[in-house]
C-alpha cells in the first residue's frame, strides 16, 4: 500500500525556489504541496482535512497540463477545470494550491451556483460542500502562474475502487514499456449502488486527466471484480474508473491517488528475490546487489535482465 505525502511549505525570501522535488513526490505517491504562511500554521489541520487522505479521489490535475486556455470564459477569466461528480459523494471536498499569493478562487455547481471556501489562505483554498448535486462542476482560478488542485469524496456510500497488475498470471510491482499486462480492479462500494453497466478503466494523463488509452477485454470476474489488459506505454498514467449508479443513472468517476510509473526494465534474482529496480532512459554506471542467500549451500544464482527497450550496454548473466 502506498502512503501519499504532503508536502505543508512556508515560502520566504530565503527558501528554495525550486519545488519540482516535493512536486514530483507529492504527484507520483497521491499528495499535494501546499504553501502556508508562518502565521496561519493553526489552521493547517483544516487543510490536512482536505487533502484526501483514507477519501476516495475523484480527480486532480496542475497548470502544467492545463488546455483550457482555448476556452476561457470572457466574463470570468483565469484557469478553468471540471470534473463530474455522481449521487453516490455525500461530501465533495476540494483543495486548491496556487504559487501566486491571494489568487480568488471560486467552484460552481452543475446549476451554475457558486460554492464560497470553507477555509482560504493566501496560497491555499479548501471548499467542502456537503450533499453535492450530480453533475459537471467548475473550478475557476483568477491566475496564469501555476497551480494544482484535488478534488474527492467522502461518505460511506461513496465508491472508491483498487487495482494491481499481473504479468503470466502472477502479481507485478513494475511494468515494463511495451508489454501487455493484466490489470485486476477491485471496486468498492455497498451492494446496489452501481448497476453493473457501463464499467470502464482508462489510461489519463496526471496533468490533464485526458484519457490515454482504455483497459480492452475488459470483464466482470467475481463480485466487485474486473479484469482487463493493456499494453504499457511510455509515459506515466493514472487509472480511471467510470461506472454508472443505480440510484440516479449518473456516472461515478474515480483515479488513483498515485502516479503509476512504466520501467525500462527490471532485475531480480530467481529464487530469491533481492530488489527490483526501475532503469530509466540514459541511465549509465553498475548496479550493485547486496544480499542474504536463503540457501545454506546452493552458492549459485542467476541474474535475469528484461531489457526490451534495448536501453543496456552489455547484459550479462552470471
Amino acid at each position: 500500500m502506498q502512503v501519499p505525502v504532503f508536502f505543508f511549505l512556508t515560502p520566504s525570501d530565503t527558501c528554495e525556489k525550486d519545488l519540482s522535488t516535493y512536486l514530483r513526490i507529492a504527484d507520483q505517491t497521491g499528495g499535494q504541496v501546499l504553501s502556508l504562511e508562518k502565521d496561519k500554521l493553526g489552521e493547517m489541520s483544516n487543510l490536512v482535512h482536505s487533502t484526501g487522505m483514507g477519501q476516495a479521489p475523484i480527480s486532480s490535475g496542475s497548470s502544467s497540463g492545463y488546455e483550457g486556455r482555448n476556452r476561457r470564459s470572457v466574463e470570468i477569466p483565469g484557469q478553468h477545470y471540471t470534473f463530474p461528480c455522481d449521487d453516490t459523494v455525500e461530501t465533495l471536498l476540494v483543495s486548491v494550491n496556487c504559487e501566486q499569493s491571494g489568487v480568488a478562487v471560486s467552484l460552481f455547481t452543475p446549476e451554475g451556483r457558486q460554492i464560497f471556501p470553507t477555509a482560504s489562505l493566501n496560497h491555499a483554498k479548501q471548499f467542502e460542500v456537503s450533499q453535492p448535486p450530480p453533475g459537471i462542476w467548475t473550478l475557476i482560478a483568477a491566475t496564469e502562474e501555476y497551480l494544482s488542485y484535488r478534488v474527492n469524496s467522502v461518505g460511506a456510500r461513496s465508491l472508491d475502487f483498487s487495482c494491481y497488475f499481473k504479468e503470466a498470471g502472477e502479481p507485478i510491482k513494475n511494468i515494463i514499456i511495451g508489454s501487455t499486462v493484466e490489470v485486476v480492479a477491485n471496486i468498492l462500494a455497498e451492494e446496489g449502488v452501481l448497476s453493473g453497466e457501463g464499467v470502464q478503466l482508462a489510461l489519463v494523463s496526471p496533468e490533464s486527466g485526458v484519457a490515454m488509452a482504455t483497459v480492452s477485454n475488459l470483464r466482470h470476474v467475481r463480485e466487485s471484480q474486473y479484469r482487463g489488459n493493456f499494453t504499457v506505454p511510455k509515459y506515466p498514467f493514472r487509472l480511471r474508473l467510470e461506472a454508472r449508479t443505480r440510484r440516479g443513472g449518473t456516472i461515478a468517476r474515480r483515479i488513483t491517488p498515485h502516479i503509476i510509473n512504466p520501467t525500462y526494465g527490471r532485475i531480480y534474482v530467481h529464487g530469491d528475490l533481492v530488489e527490483q529496480m526501475q532503469l530509466s532512459p540514459l541511465t549509465r554506471g553498475s548496479f550493485a546487489f547486496s544480499f542474504v542467500h536463503g540457501h545454506p549451500t546452493d552458492r549459485h544464482f542467476t541474474i535475469s535482465v528484461s531489457d526490451p527497450a534495448g536501453i543496456l550496454y552489455s547484459p550479462k548473466r552470471f
